[in-house]
């Protein structure tokens, strides 16, 4: 829609003020903690009829075990990969279902995906339709609470996963951006702080990390008490916030 000034010229040659301008209606929200240590914030607008769950798990680089640089993006890979409850296929046929589309990691691949990426968190989102906002909820919970996670080091899905993370620790590794970020970070608070940690690791501190630790690590690094998760929907917040609390 074409903007206008809000003054126009008068008869005597002066500027007489328009109409008062609309003011913009702000969307509603609401913020609480649930019985758990969960924090939540709603928001809620008619701007689309997308539901979208943002979760950001604090700590990242100092929740990390030492030595176990990399535990915290390969826990979220393995996240993406499938719940107890929805391994493998199942799972990308319950995203489906949602017409869900979750986002876990980074893509190298696509300029400024990184716009999230922190030594202080990390974040995924899941957005789904938001009549299936109940179902999608569902999903975020089973995601955070329960993923499949491996039972041996042998498997070959944990392999795959710790693979793919090298693949990434190496290319980070030659960024000029990344060099530069560990450099200032070990400046201002030395080299063995965690804001000068590499963010996807290192080859050898991924391939150290066993099966049992990625579990320990989920039970505290994905535990209520460290998340913040924001939702975004045009559902009424009387009708969002119990499908969020029970």
């Amino acid at each position: 829609r074409r903007l206008t000034s809000s003054w126009k010229p008068s008869e005597a040659g002066m500027l007489t003020p328009l109409e008062p301008i609309p003011s913009i209606a702000r969307p509603a929200a609401a913020r609480l903690v649930l019985s758990n240590g969960l924090t939540v914030t709603l928001e809620v607008t008619d701007d689309s009829r997308v539901f979208a769950a943002h979760v950001l798990v604090k700590g990242r680089a100092a929740a990390e075990p030492p030595g176990r640089n990399g535990c915290a993006e390969l826990l979220h890979m393995l996240a993406g990969e499938g719940t107890r409850s929805h391994p493998g296929a199942s799972f990308q046929k319950a995203l489906a279902g949602i017409g869900g589309m979750l986002k876990v990691t980074d893509d190298a691949q696509i300029p400024f995906d990184d716009i999230f990426l922190s030594s202080d968190y990390t974040y995924l989102r899941l957005e789904a339709l938001d009549e299936l906002a109940s179902s999608a909820l569902d999903l975020l919970r089973e995601v955070l609470s329960e993923p499949y996670l491996p039972a041996g080091d042998s498997e070959a899905a944990f392999i795959q996963a710790k693979n793919r993370l090298s693949a990434r620790a190496r290319a980070a590794m030659e960024s000029p951006r990344e060099s530069a970020r560990r450099l200032l970070a070990a400046a201002l608070w030395g080299d063995s702080a965690a804001p000068a940690a590499p963010l996807f690791g290192l080859p050898d501190t991924i391939e150290a990390i066993r099966s049992e630790e990625i579990r320990a690590f989920h039970r505290r690094y994905f535990h209520p008490k460290n998340l913040v998760v924001g939702i975004n929907t045009s559902i009424p917040l009387r009708q969002v916030l119990p499908l969020v609390e029970r």
